[in-house]
């Protein structure tokens, strides 16, 4: 004699529920692994571009930066040299 389990309409459903969240994962895995590659070398380019612009503003001063002097400072400095 052949035993079948009788059919379960809400288990089938979850079943089901479940398939669809995995092809959605899959869907979204391989999204992420087509675009972070590239969003990674955008953050590194940023990141390095801004670390350049920082040394640069260790070697240079910029006229913004210069205070201005007095004539009497402007005297001082070349008596001192």
């Amino acid at each position: 004699m052949i035993e079948y389990e009788p059919f379960d309409e809400k288990l089938f459903q979850e079943l089901g529920s479940l398939y669809s969240k995995l092809d959605s994962t899959l869907l979204n895995v391989i999204e992420k692994r087509k675009s972070f590659p590239e969003k990674i070398k955008m953050l590194v380019d940023d990141e390095m571009k801004r670390r350049e612009e920082w040394m640069m503003k260790q070697i240079f001063i910029t006229p913004e930066e210069i205070k201005p002097r007095s004539a009497s400072e402007e005297v001082k400095g070349i008596e001192n040299s």
